[in-house]
C-alpha cells in the first residue's frame, strides 16, 4: 500500500472496490440461481423416495420409544411383618425390582431396628415406605445390666 499522508491511493481503493463487489457477487449468485432454478428435480426426487417407500413398506415417521410416565404402583403388605425376615420375594411381591429388593434384603442382614433404619436404604421409594412405615414390627432389644 502506498501511504501518502496517511490515505490510501487511488488504485488501491479501486482494487479493494471491486474485490468488494467480486466476493459479493462470488457469494450471493448461488443463492439467485437457486431461487430462480425450476424446483421440478426436487419433485421429481420426493416421488421416488415415495414410490420407494411404497415398495418397502418404509414409514419415514420415527415413533419415539417414550418410557411410560406411570407411576409403579406399590402393594400394601398383607399383615403386619419384621422386615429382618422378608426375601427378595417377598419385597417384589410389594412392587419393588429385583435390583431393590436385593438392597433391601443385603441391609436388613445388618439388623433393621426401627423405621429410621428402614427409610435410610436409598433404594426403597418414599411411596413404598409410606404404605408400610405401619405395618413393620421390629424385634425388641433386650437391655442387659451387668452389676
Amino acid at each position: 500500500m502506498d501511504l501518502k499522508n496517511g490515505f490510501i491511493s487511488r488504485e488501491n481503493r479501486r482494487g479493494v472496490f471491486w474485490l468488494l463487489i467480486v466476493t459479493i457477487f462470488i457469494i450471493y449468485i448461488p443463492r439467485v440461481l437457486l431461487f430462480l432454478s425450476p424446483p421440478n428435480d426436487i419433485i421429481i426426487e420426493q416421488s421416488k423416495v415415495e414410490l420407494l417407500n411404497k415398495k418397502t413398506n418404509y414409514n419415514p415417521s420415527f415413533k419415539k420409544k417414550s418410557k411410560s410416565l406411570k407411576r409403579k404402583k406399590y402393594n400394601c403388605p398383607k399383615s403386619k411383618f419384621n422386615p429382618n425376615k422378608y426375601n427378595s420375594l417377598d419385597w417384589q411381591s410389594l412392587g419393588l425390582s429385583k435390583k431393590q429388593s436385593d438392597v433391601v434384603v443385603s441391609f436388613s442382614k445388618r439388623g433393621l431396628k426401627s423405621n429410621e433404619d428402614l427409610k435410610k436404604i436409598y433404594v426403597l421409594p418414599n411411596e413404598l415406605f409410606n404404605l408400610i412405615k405401619d405395618s413393620t414390627i421390629y424385634p425388641i432389644e433386650k437391655i442387659s445390666t451387668k452389676k
